[in-house]
């Protein structure tokens, strides 16, 4: 902590260390660490400072450089931070994560090595000093800490709580919960002696009201027919409820519900209270969800000795209750009877489960997977026994329902095509179908009909749906929707922790020894992870990466029926679209029906001209059917049949045109005329957006975000608090322009379709778009998450589209790393030559032709391996650096040594000549080192 906190002053001056290493820091007598030898630092901000070396130079030792230092990149403050990392890793573990034999063996395995996490090699280290060692050594300079303060907080955070004692090792988690819900740590918690936030504002009027009842329970794990107060002493069950009730408030409030009073030892959350929504039996099982998966990390600490583990059980009702706004009231809800059952399905719940009522169940029945339990004994105003229910998992479908969608015409023939196929698919022999057509002709409205056939037509059989689609901002993150379909495949999974729930699906499909590939590509911990793949080459690595996913497919559809939608095949990345090829190749025997869409003249498809592969193109519809289709939008109001020959005239048979102007003419009503109707699409969605107000700013913000945008995201780039954006965010949704999906904070929201954002984005000036864009980014950078992938790529767009080239190219060489990192080399190469276009748009400079020699010499690393040494394009990019390195003279040994191996092996000895001799003519610049070399 003392060495980060000097760091920090350093950096507050402005001054990079370069070489901080283990013979830097000395213990002074009084047993205060202090950072020495700045003979190598360098000013890396303030244009009156002088740099004290050189750029590009390999100076200082080169175990403790950073992967840009090595390059020869510019470095800043995150330079001296990754530098940390490798002394911290060396000081817990006994071990110098990179050192080697030679200098360029070292700064290659800096550039491309992963060491073993330090619980790999120490399991007994605290989990919180693993994950800052793991993020200090990222390859990527934006995924480590923002600074060293950062670095100093997190490790005081450490002291205070204890665990770096070492009487206090080996008792904690050592695996990280992977569900799909905010991050609530608990160092976020409020601490026990601090006031809990106050209830919601109290109804005006005292009323009846259906509310759904959540009742959570502590109990013991390994004796779960023990009451808590018998499982738990006093103090314990204490402590624990201490750390229950901030952690059941964090979760009402991401679902907007209430808090309500603790019943002995359990705690209550009211859904439909103070406000009530559609769905708030949905909201409820999924808090339900979220409370269990978040409890082992917050309640597990406060279990001494580790001979109980608390696990929470809950039960759920749906029923009357009474809400008063009298303050002298203690309680505001008045439950009665619906709190006797919901404290009754809670004690029938095993522990880490979830127990509904027929009540509650009739709500949520097509948004999660339930199983009936033996029948309960009459209780209260019930006459009869009463079936519970427990909940198996979310079936996928919940999002969806309720959506206002237009009526399916003029698709008749396409419906039985899929239809048809899907029977054979039922039967044994798997089919793929490729769904063309332009934005807007109905490619998603046809696969909702698709399903709602099969669910129709399935009787008492179960069908297992599977969804993911494609996104044109990681487009080039590899395998991006495979990870969102596996992480949303998890979360239905029983376990503590995303490691446990990995296990327990992959001991289902009998798949546990691709563990560690499946724990690698969700960035989850896994003991023998860093064993097994530490020999396996990259390459090796993603082929059985690819094999495994395949693997799990085919095994899902042993137990049901897999359909499998993949929507915008136009906007996947190379390794998805390997890997569906793959899946299609294995599938021609499995119960397995393969959905695509695609937009007509985007990619090539490998596999377009294979017979297996279906391919339906969707054409626009006829003139009688777009008069159906206005007919059955008009529904009870009439429009005049010139209105209607002037909306088949002009939306030549797309049907979101047709649904589009024919929703802009019944909203207008009497105070529109019909010849006035917008004669595009466009037009019509601005007109739209003008007659709703404020909301179309937020709109042509929320389109500058992407099709789907995150309501957490839209609300840190705009000027609206929170309450205004969703009241905004209704009228939009009321509209029919937007569709809303998920709860609290975790609520994202779509464009109903691609068009609909375009028409609002392309509504902004440029500047405007810029500026928006800008903002955005610097949002996602304040907001990011450790290990995502894909943030870099998103981020890189944003600064690329707002012209902001300098920190745009970092952040498309960071995502060009990453996929360097896991063998995605197509990925990986689109990345690089837009972090070229980047920089290349930056001010001509020494240091800048400096960068582009270290993005040029991945660039070859990576068309090396798809292309071959001897392409044309590999000898391009030699060529470029060895131009560029004759023009500066002084660029790191690495790239050197990188040139000279590919004229060597091409027998292009004179060049390799040349480039040594240039190397030992800096003089007193080389070292010995590098001399000998």
């Amino acid at each position: 902590r003392e060495i980060a906190d000097g760091l920090a002053e350093a950096h507050a001056h402005g001054i990079v260390h370069r070489d901080l290493k283990a013979s830097n820091v000395m213990v002074t007598p009084t047993g205060r660490a202090k950072i020495l030898d700045f003979g190598l630092a360098k000013t890396y901000r303030g244009g009156g400072e002088q740099d004290l070396s050189g750029p590009g130079a390999v100076l200082g030792t080169c175990h403790a450089m950073s992967p840009e230092q090595a390059r020869g990149l510019a470095i800043d403050h995150r330079s001296d931070l990754f530098s940390l990392g490798s002394l911290l890793y060396e000081m817990v573990t006994g071990v110098s994560p990179f050192r080697a034999e030679t200098a360029a063996e070292t700064l290659t395995r800096i550039c491309t090595y992963e060491p073993p996490g330090v619980l790999d090699v120490d399991p007994g280290l605290p989990r919180q000093l693993a994950e800052l060692t793991h993020r200090l050594l990222s390859k990527t300079p934006v995924h480590r800490p923002h600074s060293s303060l950062d670095v100093v907080a997190a490790l005081e955070q450490m002291e205070r709580s204890g665990i770096l004692e070492p009487g206090r090792r080996g008792s904690l988690p050592s695996e990280v919960s992977t569900a799909p819900t905010l991050d609530v740590r608990l160092a976020d918690l409020p601490r026990a002696e601090a006031p809990l936030p106050p209830l919601a504002p109290l109804l005006s009027s005292s009323e009846r009201r259906q509310l759904t009842v959540l009742c959570c329970e502590v109990v013991d794990a390994g004796s779960p027919s023990l009451e808590a107060s018998q499982a738990f002493d006093s103090e314990t069950l204490y402590e624990l409820m201490m750390r229950l009730r901030p952690l059941a408030q964090k979760v009402a409030v991401r679902h907007e519900a209430t808090v309500g009073n603790v019943v002995g030892h359990r705690v209550l959350i009211y859904f439909g209270y103070p406000q009530s929504h559609e769905d708030d039996a949905r909201r409820a099982v999924r808090a339900g969800l979220d409370l269990i998966a978040e409890a082992g990390e917050h309640l597990g600490a406060a279990a001494p000795g580790g001979t109980t583990k608390p696990v929470l059980r809950v039960g759920i009702h749906t029923g009357l209750a009474v809400v008063s706004a009298s303050p002298n009231m203690p309680e505001p809800v008045v439950l009665g009877t619906t709190l006797d059952v919901a404290l009754r399905l809670q004690a029938a719940a095993a522990p880490g489960t979830i127990v509904i009522s027929g009540a509650t169940r009739s709500l949520v029945r097509r948004g999660f997977t339930t199983e009936p339990m033996a029948a309960l004994p009459p209780i209260g105003g019930v006459v009869e026994p009463f079936v519970p229910y427990r909940v198996r998992e979310a079936s996928g479908a919940g999002d969806e329902v309720g959506f206002d969608l237009a009526p399916l015409v003029g698709r008749a023939r396409e419906l039985d095509q899929l239809t048809n196929r899907w029977e054979q698919a039922r039967g044994g022999v798997g089919q793929a179908v490729l769904l063309s057509g332009e934005p807007g002709i109905g490619k998603s409205r046809l696969l909702r009909a698709l399903r709602e056939r099969v669910v129709e037509g399935s009787g008492d059989g179960t069908v297992r749906w599977l969804a993911m689609h494609g996104s044109v901002y990681t487009q080039n993150t590899p395998l991006h929707p495979v990870v969102t379909l596996l992480r949303r495949v998890l979360t239905s999974q029983p376990g503590e922790t995303g490691a446990e729930q990995l296990d327990g699906l992959l001991r289902t499909h009998a798949l546990t020894e691709a563990a560690p590939l499946f724990a690698s590509l969700l960035d989850l911990p896994q003991a023998s992870m860093a064993a097994s793949l530490a020999s396996m080459p990259p390459e090796r690595q993603r082929e059985e990466t690819l094999e495994a996913l395949v693997a799990l497919v085919l095994a899902m559809t042993d137990g049901e029926p897999v359909i499998l939608l993949v929507e915008d095949l136009h906007w996947l990345d190379a390794t998805t679209l390997t890997w569906l090829d793959r899946l299609i190749e294995q599938a021609t025997t499995a119960p397995l029906l393969l959905v695509m869409t695609i937009r007509p003249n985007t990619i090539d498809i490998p596999w377009g001209s294979r017979a297996r592969v279906m391919q339906i193109a969707l054409g626009a519809l006829s003139s009688q059917d777009t008069e159906q289709l206005i007919q059955h939008l008009s529904g009870d109001t009439q429009l005049a049949a010139r209105v209607q020959q002037h909306i088949v005239a002009k939306t030549d048979g797309v049907p979101l045109f047709v649904e589009e102007l024919t929703r802009s003419m019944l909203e207008g009503g009497d105070a529109i005329d019909w010849r006035e109707l917008p004669t595009t699409l466009r037009d019509s969605l601005t007109a739209r957006l003008a007659r709703l107000g404020t909301a179309k700013e937020i709109a042509q913000l929320a389109s500058v975000i992407g099709r789907a945008f995150p309501l957490k995201l839209l609300a840190a780039i705009a000027a609206h608090s929170v309450d205004t954006l969703e009241r905004e965010l209704r009228k939009l949704v009321q509209s029919g322009l937007v569709h809303r999906r998920g709860f609290g904070a975790q609520t994202r929201y779509s464009f109903k379709h691609a068009l609909v954002r375009d028409a609002a984005y392309d509504s902004l000036l440029r500047r405007e778009r810029q500026q928006i864009h800008l903002r955005i980014a610097a949002a996602m950078e304040d907001g990011r998450e450790a290990g995502d992938a894909a943030l870099s790529e998103e981020v890189a767009f944003h600064y690329s589209a707002g012209e902001k080239f300098q920190p745009a190219f970092e952040h498309w060489l960071a995502a060009g790393q990453l996929a360097m990192g896991r063998s995605a080399h197509a990925e990986a190469i689109a990345h690089l030559q837009h972090a070229l276009d980047a920089l290349g748009a930056t001010p001509p400079s020494p240091d800048r032709d400096r960068r582009e020699i270290g993005v040029r010499s991945l660039l070859a690393m990576s068309l090396g391996v798809i292309r071959g040494l001897s392409a044309p394009e590999v000898e391009a990019v030699h060529e470029r650096m060895l131009t560029l390195t004759g023009q500066l003279g002084d660029v790191p040994l690495g790239i050197y040594f990188g040139l000279w191996n590919f004229y060597a092996s091409r027998g292009k000895l004179h060049r390799a000549l040349e480039l040594a001799h240039q190397r030992l003519a800096l003089g007193e610049k080389t070292s010995d080192e590098e001399s000998r070399l």
